[in-house]
């Protein structure tokens, strides 16, 4: 299969040298506006690039070629007439695409027309219009509940990538981009699925790079915030226990006092530790303790209540002790717990409210439990936050791992654990 870039003045000229090159076999992979670079650029005219394919194993013979069923301009027409061949022609398409070996067989072409007043829509076929009524709608856009709204598809190569970020719960926008973005930077790579995940999974780290792990340099004081259930108290347990095992000084502070039981595990934890315990009935006694501790060379953890933090009047509550902690520490880290079991759009809503009250950090709990990672993604790729850890176990301190963007990305990508 050939691939090779049409560059002109207008989309419309693009396409009509597409058209007199390759005719109506060629399928449109990609299609962007650029400007001339620097200051002068806003004053001169822009060009238009499109990257088509070419399987040269259906070549008209003779050199005849088909008249194209696209005009020099304007949006691919309705199949009214003709339909049947041009369905025709598009599953000749295909079929050589799958002789290739660039197409999974049995897999159906993502064909669409391009959006009012857009550049052609990539994987479009130059002579084909809507797929048919009766075309099976593959896994991926079953997940968006049919074709994607804008009725942009995506290239058949890109489909294993975007059946996978789909599987673990990812944005449609956030697949919609990345494919946009390897089509942008990679096209060569559209006719075959395993360079796609590859140029998919490079890209896709290059987001997260500095989006995910832990801060560059140690907190010294540590408090988890968010609502109940989620594991803040074994998350701060797993924390400190790995600096007690490196030898460091750890205390612990619980300012949960509306839960017995939360006081005391983190007693046992501190027990089991050795390690000073104090419970804090106001945020004034939680910064005192904590200023006493970090003047002694501790690094302080501190456990706070958990309530249903859809309620404003308990983000209100929650708010003067993280004002009474922030200024103890610069780089104090306010890890908001959040578990993969609840429902991404309510993790958002709660990463909106701590937001407010200058919550950055995130941990994610209960892996083991719903082993999906989009919500990792999406996170932190809609909210200006950070992702640290991710707990998959009550094993204390094992079942505890800094993010980091490549595991994350073979996880997302590879069905593997992250």
């Amino acid at each position: 299969m050939k691939l090779k870039q049409f560059v002109a003045a207008t989309e419309a000229e693009a396409l009509a040298l597409v058209r007199a090159e390759w005719g109506e076999r060629a399928i449109i992979l990609a299609s962007r506006r650029e400007r001339p670079k620097g200051l002068l650029g806003w004053l001169r005219r822009g060009r238009v690039v499109v990257v088509a394919a070419y399987d040269e194993g259906d070549a008209p013979r003779g050199g005849d070629r088909a008249p194209s069923a696209v005009p020099p301009s304007g949006p691919a027409p309705e199949p009214e007439d003709g339909a049947a061949g041009l369905e025709a022609r598009r599953q000749a398409v295909l079929a050589a695409m799958e002789r290739t070996g660039r197409v999974r067989a049995g897999s159906e072409g993502a064909f669409a027309r391009r959006p009012a007043g857009g550049p052609a829509a990539a994987g479009a076929l130059l002579a084909a219009g809507d797929p048919p009524a009766e075309t099976s709608v593959p896994s991926w856009a079953a997940a968006l509940g049919g074709l994607p709204p804008n009725r942009r598809a995506f290239v058949p190569a890109f489909w294993p990538t975007a059946e996978a970020l789909f599987q673990h719960g990812v944005e449609a926008r956030w697949v919609e981009r990345l494919h946009a973005a390897v089509l942008r930077r990679r096209p060569e790579t559209a006719g075959d699925p395993a360079a796609m995940r590859q140029a998919a999974a490079a890209i896709l780290a290059g987001w997260l790079k500095q989006k995910v792990g832990p801060p560059r340099r140690p907190a010294r004081l540590v408090a988890l915030v968010g609502p109940t259930g989620v594991g803040k108290t074994t998350t701060a347990a797993k924390l400190a226990a790995r600096d007690r095992l490196g030898g460091g000084g750890v205390a612990f502070i619980t300012a949960d006092t509306f839960r017995v039981a939360a006081v005391e595990q983190l007693r046992t934890y501190a027990d089991i530790l050795g390690v000073p315990f104090a419970v804090a009935y106001s945020p004034g006694e939680a910064a005192r303790s904590a200023a006493h501790h970090l003047a002694a060379g501790r690094t302080v953890y501190v456990d706070t209540a958990g309530r249903n933090y859809f309620s404003p009047e308990a983000a209100d509550a929650l708010r003067p002790v993280v004002e009474a902690l922030r200024p103890l520490d610069g780089g104090a880290l306010f890890l908001l717990t959040l578990a993969l079991t609840h429902q991404w759009e309510d993790n958002a809503r709660l990463i909106e409210r701590f937001s407010a009250l200058g919550v950055d950090a995130l941990v994610f709990t209960k892996f083991d439990e719903a082993p999906r990672l989009g919500q990792v993604l999406n996170a932190v790729l809609r909210f200006p936050v950070r992702a640290v850890y991710l707990a998959d176990g009550q094993n204390v301190p094992d079942d505890l791992r800094p993010l980091e963007a490549a595991p994350l990305v073979d996880g997302l990508l590879g069905g593997a654990d992250a």
